[in-house]
């Protein structure tokens, strides 16, 4: 992971504890994070302090309700 967060010159990804890689990139690296936009700004904060050329792509979550009757078949798929 430092070897592919140091080379990289662009990186694409999920919010998540992977971009905390991030301290090995480069300055000037440009990070596209997808994230929903209830999420905080920690990795845009890191990305500031790093000199890394940060931008998001983020939408509000819906919300979606399943019955219990859904969940349960969709719980016991994989048993």
């Amino acid at each position: 992971q430092v070897k592919t967060f140091f080379n990289a010159e662009k990186i694409i990804g999920l919010h998540g504890a992977g971009f905390a890689n991030l301290i090995f990139c480069k300055p000037n690296t440009e990070i596209l994070e997808i994230k929903p936009s209830t999420d905080g700004k920690v990795i845009e904060n890191l990305a500031n302090k790093l000199n890394i050329n940060y931008k998001r792509l983020s939408k509000v979550p819906e919300k979606v309700w399943i019955s219990p009757d859904v969940a349960r078949n969709l719980w016991n798929l994989n048993k």
